[in-house]
Parts: C-alpha cells; structure tokens; sequence
C-alpha cells in the first residue's frame, strides 16, 4: 500500500512539475505585462489550457496562440493542436478603506459635555460625558 500511494504522489508531483516548467516556459515568449496574467498552463491530449483571471487578458492571450503553441511544443514535445483560455475568477477582497471619522465640531462637543453635566438622570449623565471625552480625544487626533 505504501508503495502505491509513494508512487502516486511522484506521478502527481511530476506531472505538477511538468505543468510548471510549461508555464514557465509560455510565460518567457509573452511580454511581461501578458506573462504576469498566466496563472496556469496545462496539457489535455493535445489542447493546451492557460488559466489568467481576466476576459480581458484571455482575449490578449488568443492573440498569441501560435506562439504559445511553438514554446508548448518545444518545451515539452507534444504537438499542439488548440490552445484554449479560461478564467479563474480572483478571490472577492472586499475594498476595505480606512473609515473616514465624522467628528462632531467643538462647540457640538462642549454642548453635550455641559448638557451630560445638566442632566439628573445618572445613566444617561455617564453615557453624554463619555462620549463628550471620546469625542475630545477623536478631535484632537483628527488631521
């Protein structure tokens, strides 16, 4: 048993390594800004898949189908017959931009401190002079 599986895993880590060099090697033909989108090459029978992440590169890509073919045919002496792009679509990263602090103007500040110091209800009294000294605190770091 493991022998099978020793074996196994050298096929998938020989075939991983020929579909790198492939890449590489596809990757050296393009110009850089068109070799930085080729996430992935790999050979089907005699179609040759290019994964990138954009339609838009996919389409550049097409553009250079006979020269993909040539360096795939060189590279690993298969012939070639098709060359097809797919898109694999970037992981969702939300827009994550800093929050813009909407601080209330000093006078607004100085209200709620002498109105918190006003009221008789001692909750309510805590909470205005609280957020009166953030808000302080807020505004001075505010460029």
């Amino acid at each position: 048993m493991v022998t099978l599986q020793s074996r196994t895993l050298k096929q998938l880590q020989h075939q991983i390594a020929t579909q790198q060099q492939l890449t590489q090697r596809i990757k050296t033909v393009l110009p850089q800004t068109l070799a930085n989108q080729v996430l992935h090459c790999i050979l089907k029978k005699n179609h040759l898949l290019i994964y990138t992440h954009s339609a838009n590169w996919a389409s550049q890509l097409r553009f250079y189908s006979p020269v993909i073919i040539d360096a795939a045919a060189e590279s690993i002496g298969a012939v070639i017959s098709t060359v097809q792009t797919k898109i694999i679509a970037k992981p969702h990263v939300p827009n994550v931009s800093p929050r813009k602090l909407n601080v209330p103007s000093a006078e607004n500040i100085q209200f709620l401190k002498t109105y918190g110091v006003s009221i008789q209800d001692d909750p309510l009294k805590v909470a205005l002079l609280k957020l009166s000294k953030t808000l302080t605190q807020l505004s001075s770091r505010k460029p």
